[in-house]
């Protein structure tokens, strides 16, 4: 992956953070210094720390999922998809 992609990618998954923090900001009452750098502080080390921690979880549990995982994946997006297609069955009137 070059460093365009990856650059791409973390503006990509920063945009949810930037969106909250955003509009928590703007809906303060009373703005303080402490919330400002709160926010953006927990973020910042959560959105550093969960893909370190998948990619270690993900390399100790290769060799016990790595015979079925394309099986796992069909399942979850089987899931989902049914998920999907059983609440546009199910929604009522007023929901739509």
């Amino acid at each position: 992956m070059s460093l365009i992609e990856v650059l791409a990618i973390a503006v990509a998954l920063s945009m949810d953070a930037f969106a909250v923090s955003v509009t928590t900001g703007v809906t303060l009452r009373r703005p303080a210094l402490g919330p400002f750098v709160r926010m953006p502080a927990a973020f910042g080390i959560f959105q550093c720390l969960m893909p370190i921690t998948g990619w270690f979880l993900g390399a100790n549990i290769l060799h016990l999922v790595e015979r079925w995982d394309h099986w796992l994946a069909c399942g979850l997006l089987f899931i989902v998809g049914g998920k999907l297609i059983w609440e546009t069955v199910t929604a009522s009137e007023d929901e739509t």
